[in-house]
């Protein structure tokens, strides 16, 4: 059985372990109501990023699970301070891992100011 998620604040981390291929991860969030707390979640990752396709106004996003993301473009890097924290911290704490790994959140590219799909990685 999938498993859809449809976070309203995401970012793509690129993770690279020396020795190793790199992937592709989805850090979303959602912001808590008065009884719920803000929650945020870290995809199982996928290899590549040629796998995003439109669904009307959203981007989706398959990841190696099987579960899917619902990325609405809009949400791109719209974190509360709360996700934002989680998201330094598990950025510095995967760097600073004995793996070696390099975490970075990716720019996207695009066209006519809004994100291309199938997402792209800027080059730098």
């Amino acid at each position: 059985m999938e498993r859809i998620y449809e976070p309203e604040g995401w970012c793509i981390l690129k993770v690279e372990i020396p020795g190793q291929s790199h992937f592709y991860q989805v850090f979303g969030s959602w912001v808590g109501g008065f009884a719920d707390p803000d929650k945020w979640r870290l995809s199982s990752g996928a290899d590549d990023l040629d796998s995003t396709f439109m669904e009307g106004d959203i981007c989706v996003f398959p990841q190696s699970s099987g579960s899917i993301y619902h990325l609405a473009l809009i949400a791109h890097k719209q974190h509360n301070f709360y996700a934002q924290g989680v998201l330094n911290h598990l950025i510095e704490q995967q760097t600073d891992s004995a793996l070696g790994a390099r975490v970075s959140i990716i720019d996207l590219e695009t066209q006519d100011g809004r994100i291309k799909v199938p997402l792209e990685e800027v080059e730098s």
